[in-house]
């Protein structure tokens, strides 16, 4: 009886007062919900491109704003000139119009190099002896990477370092595991005062040219049939090539006045040979609109561990070589060993007598600061303290095996201050998982 009287003076109410005397407190409640939100993954279609071109063509001031929305279109692809930092957060804010603040999104696209518009006037060198003594080395070798070398000293081959953007073609003594020795080359472009080498680069020749169907002379006719045959011709070329290789194509074609110098950047998949370099790009919702995210956000793997392990100097590893004891890091468990007894038994003259405060702080600092800054600049060589003018941070998630031989798991923030060999990281703060700890 209670409950049916219940209705009747609700339902009453409705009808004499026609409102509800709890909006008010609904209203609060609503304001105080999270909007709604998702962390989601995409790759975009090529469909999506013609979309990113017209919102860019809203927006567009001067006329090289409207060349660069056309250029994505038409090339389906995103450079340095129209990066997709800039021009997927309104695609985004189309594209998924229900997502709000505290929205993530991971978004792959394709993107074209710089370097490829500058083979037509690159320029060419051969490193001299001095600069081999430099490096105390006889020549290039598997063992002497010349991609890991030559971007080191490439700026003081010459008198005045040369500007961003520069491409040079170097040559240089090279040595195979065989013994067999070749004067080899490559090419490398400088990007953010960073110098780079290319994937590997093929340049055509007149047989590669009339082995391919319909074409007589050395060069294509046009662009687009040089991007229609190349795909075909890679795939007799290098029918050994594994999945994932890239491969850079110079080629001769016809732009209508001349003969000129192209090329192109191709990736075998399992489907043959693509014309495409991905890259995948983070994106998250401040809560009126969408903005680019260069944060790294990763919890540490076996692999990682095993980063600090190869570091260390032979007296810090343990027996299995998987383990080291100066900051307890071991890929095997993939944790920090943060027990002050273990450092006791391996490093006595240090941490016996402390304190377990002073002791833990030591332990910290080692795991912080040194360990962890050490396996980021293993992990990302290349890293740099700014992606499209917003600073880089890294949320490091790892885990730890404590003195009461328990579990934890906390995520440390460092910042990238500086690129170079190797950049450099400052640690910035620590917080421990609730779930955990």
């Amino acid at each position: 009886m209670k409950k049916i009287l219940f209705i009747t003076i609700a339902l009453t109410g409705i009808i004499f007062f026609g409102c509800n005397p709890n909006k008010e407190l609904y209203d609060k409640l609503d304001e105080q919900k999270e909007p709604y939100h998702e962390n989601i993954e995409y790759t975009l279609k090529p469909s999506d491109y013609e979309t990113v071109s017209d919102l860019a063509l809203e927006d567009a001031v001067t006329t090289n704003d409207s060349t660069v929305a056309y250029a994505i279109e038409e090339n389906e692809s995103f450079t340095d000139e129209g990066p997709a930092s800039e021009y997927i957060p309104a695609f985004l804010g189309y594209k998924f119009q229900a997502l709000k603040k505290n929205s993530s999104a991971k978004v792959t696209y394709n993107y074209t190099p710089p370097y490829l518009d500058k083979f037509s006037n690159v320029f060419k060198d051969t490193l001299e002896q001095r600069f081999y003594d430099s490096l105390e080395i006889n020549f290039f070798s598997p063992d002497d990477a010349p991609g890991d070398l030559i971007p080191t000293i490439l700026d003081s081959v010459y008198n005045v370092p040369p500007p961003d953007g520069s491409f040079v073609n170097m040559y240089y003594d090279y040595e195979d595991a065989y013994g067999t020795s070749s004067l080899a080359d490559g090419y490398f472009y400088k990007k953010e005062g960073k110098w780079e080498i290319l994937p590997d680069v093929y340049e055509m020749s007149t047989a590669d040219y009339t082995s391919i169907d319909g074409i007589t002379g050395d060069y294509f006719l046009s662009s687009s049939e040089a991007m229609e045959l190349l795909p075909e011709f890679m795939k007799q070329k290098f029918p050994y090539a594994e999945v994932g290789t890239n491969k850079v194509i110079s080629y001769d074609y016809d732009n209508g006045d001349n003969v000129v110098i192209g090329a192109r950047q191709f990736v075998k998949d399992s489907t043959g040979w693509l014309s495409v370099v991905k890259k995948t790009s983070q994106f998250i919702h401040g809560g009126s609109k969408w903005a680019f995210d260069p944060t790294v956000r990763f919890k540490m793997a076996a692999s990682d561990y095993q980063l600090i392990v190869d570091a260390r100097d032979s007296k810090w590893v343990d027996d299995y070589g998987t383990g080291e004891f100066y900051s307890g890091a071991n890929s095997y468990y993939r944790n920090f060993d943060l027990r002050i007894s273990k450092r006791i038994e391996y490093e006595p003259g240090t941490f016996q007598g402390l304190g377990d405060e002073e002791a833990m702080g030591i332990i910290w600092d080692r795991v912080v600061n040194d360990a962890m800054i050490l396996m980021l600049q293993k992990k990302f060589p290349d890293a740099t303290p700014k992606v499209s003018g917003i600073e880089v941070f890294y949320h490091v998630t790892f885990e730890t095996f404590n003195n009461d031989y328990s579990h934890g798991v906390y995520t440390a923030v460092f910042k990238c201050v500086g690129s170079g060999d190797p950049p450099q990281f400052d640690f910035i703060s620590i917080d421990p998982d609730p779930g955990y700890l």
